[in-house]
């Protein structure tokens, strides 16, 4: 992971290259130095590509200078791994039973028939692409 002082220059450094500007400060404001919603979106592609992230527009509008945009990038990297639980392992209960997921439960439950909406299957969907000419695709069509 790139320390602040990276993402603040790699931010730098795309502002530059988008706004044709040399001197750009850490609090100045992207619409105040020549920038307009078109320009941010270029560079809100950019930061995203060139920093893995997933910034959106309205992030950027909220926060337009660098650091902000810096401050903004580390708050979402810890809103991600709040919500991470960590799972310690225990070798001893790999092979013990366990409950389904609610999902699983429900898939199961489906496919009886004393079941109201039960007796279906999943269904899956599968995409093809034939090459061959017209007459090897029917024989194709038939096989299947």
């Amino acid at each position: 992971m790139k320390s602040d002082i990276e993402i603040r220059e790699s931010i730098r450094s795309i502002w530059r290259n988008k706004l044709q500007i040399e001197e750009i400060g850490l609090d100045d404001d992207f619409f105040k130095i020549g920038g307009n919603v078109i320009k941010a979106t270029g560079v809100l592609k950019a930061i995203n590509s060139k920093l893995n992230k997933s910034l959106v527009l309205s992030d950027f509008i909220e926060n337009p200078s660098i650091n902000k945009l810096v401050q903004k990038i580390s708050s979402k990297v810890s809103e991600v791994t709040s919500g991470i639980t960590k799972v310690d392992p225990n070798p001893e209960d790999f092979y013990k039973p366990f409950s389904l997921m609610p999902m699983q439960t429900a898939y199961k439950m489906g496919r009886y028939e004393a079941f109201e909406l039960g007796g279906v299957a999943t269904r899956t969907y599968q995409e093809t692409i034939f090459t061959g000419d017209k007459r090897s695709f029917k024989n194709f069509g038939n096989i299947i």
